[in-house]
């Protein structure tokens, strides 16, 4: 006889999600948000956001994704209408006030999962790219609350998709379908299938820990007036019981004595009759509270951003090699945030400008069906002790060096022709010699490109 395989620990996880999966956009009217921090807390990001700890982290994140500058790039370098076309684009967003807080707006999707932007604009005269006309331009972004925007299954009969957004019209009270035509910019973060939609926010993973945090401080709070003045045993004696009052009612009134004269730091007690002693609290509860609320610090700050040792965390310290690895581990996760965002600005913000003004561009020939790109800067550590070196070997090598970058690179301004003719600059000596950095690499004169004007100077 055959034997029949044992099915062991095994659930039929996959069916039951396949199932409920269908119930959704089966039987129901409107997909609701799965997250697990809203559902437990729908006020947590304001609660969160409360916590000077974690807002800190979360800003610095923020910051770091889009404090750098920005700049649009033709999808090919080498085709003259498309970057001419990009020139037009920057110019026109750059007419866009406050554009830094609105870009930081939209950076919190990684911690909401989703983040809005309503693109208020308007078409004036304007020299865009070099070319005047009468151009529409972006000038406010207006945040929009996640809570207005919404997810309905679609109804096969009108030939709709699975999932239908839609926006919460507050003029018409009502939900409505979001045309992909409204000046909108959004971003989702982690739009996985069993999130339905609404994306996976970083305040999941960041409640929890939030959450436990929150309980030690509470618990060592109400600990702290404990450990540090101890606890007051107080007895008294059955000979100060009167005819009409017990022991206990005595007990009663000689507590409530100690609760308030303890608050003036002192008790007075009756010689023989009353007895106070006082117990030392122990240390051990608050260094565990302490400890345990610096562990819990470095867990918020490693997954906020990724690390500990660059953003003041980990109190055991570490090398300085670990410090690095774990700096390039944050810039990898800071750039991802990065590059998310600048996708979403080339196609709420670029796409709509471009859409907009495609009368105009075609007009002017330099109309391009592929839409030029939103990108920021990637923000670099500039060492100019080393950036000098680099600089000269590059020059060494015979390789052209630009001046105005050079500058950068080093953190100096370029003197111009007047600080020059006044000598108002330090000036290098030609072939390497006592110059500010031995010697200057760009071939005479402070990173000027020209001699030194003494030997001039002392002919006439």
């Amino acid at each position: 006889m055959a034997s029949v395989p044992l099915l062991r620990g095994i659930f039929p996880h996959a069916d039951l999600y396949d199932r409920a999966l269908s119930l959704v956009y089966q039987l129901h009217t409107r997909i609701i948000d799965p997250s697990w921090s809203a559902q437990k807390d729908p006020e947590i990001h304001e609660k969160v956001s409360r916590d000077l700890k974690v807002q800190q982290l979360m800003e610095q994140r923020k910051a770091e994704t889009v404090a750098n500058d920005w700049r649009i790039d033709s999808r090919d370098e080498d085709n003259e209408f498309q970057q001419k076309q990009a020139d037009v684009v920057k110019d026109g967003l750059e007419e866009i006030q406050d554009f830094a807080s609105g870009r930081m707006r939209l950076a919190n999707c990684t911690f909401l999962a989703r983040s809005f932007e309503f693109v208020e604009g308007r078409r004036k005269w304007i020299s865009l790219g070099g070319i005047m006309d009468n151009w529409w331009v972006p000038t406010h972004l207006k945040n929009m609350d996640k809570d207005r925007f919404a997810h309905r299954p679609g109804n096969p009969r009108r030939d709709e998709p699975l999932d239908v957004p839609e926006i919460w019209s507050v003029r018409r009270v009502r939900w409505e379908k979001m045309s992909p035509q409204l000046p909108i910019i959004s971003c989702v973060h982690s739009d996985e299938e069993r999130k339905l939609g609404y994306g996976r926010p970083l305040m999941d993973a960041i409640y929890t820990t939030w959450w436990m945090r929150s309980e030690v401080l509470q618990s060592g709070l109400e600990g702290l007036d404990r450990w540090a003045n101890g606890i007051i045993h107080g007895e008294v004696s059955d000979a100060l019981a009167a005819d009409d009052e017990t022991i206990d009612e005595i007990a009663d009134d000689f507590l409530q004595k100690l609760i308030e004269l303890r608050g003036g730091h002192a008790i007075v007690t009756r010689k023989g009759a009353e007895e106070v002693t006082i117990l030392s609290g122990s240390a051990q509860g608050g260094s565990l509270a302490i400890d345990l609320a610096k562990y819990l610090d470095d867990i918020l700050t490693a997954g906020i951003m990724g690390s500990i040792l660059p953003f003041g965390g980990g109190d055991s310290g570490g090398s300085l090699a670990r410090a690095r690895v774990e700096s390039d581990t944050s810039n990898i996760l800071i750039q991802l945030d990065r590059k998310m965002l600048d996708e979403s600005i080339t196609k709420g913000l670029v796409k709509l400008f471009c859409r907009l003004n495609q009368r105009l561009l075609v007009k002017h020939g330099i109309f391009s069906t592929r839409t030029p790109i939103f990108k920021t800067h990637q923000a670099h550590h500039e060492d100019p002790q080393g950036n000098v070196e680099l600089i000269a070997s590059a020059l060494g090598a015979g390789m052209p060096v630009l001046k105005k970058e050079a500058y950068e690179k080093i953190g100096l301004t370029a003197p111009s022709e007047a600080e020059i003719k006044n000598e108002l600059v330090f000036m290098g000596t030609p072939g390497g010699g006592a110059g500010p950095f031995g010697g200057d690499p760009f071939g005479g004169g402070a990173f000027g490109g020209r001699p030194s004007l003494k030997p001039e100077l002392e002919k006439r």
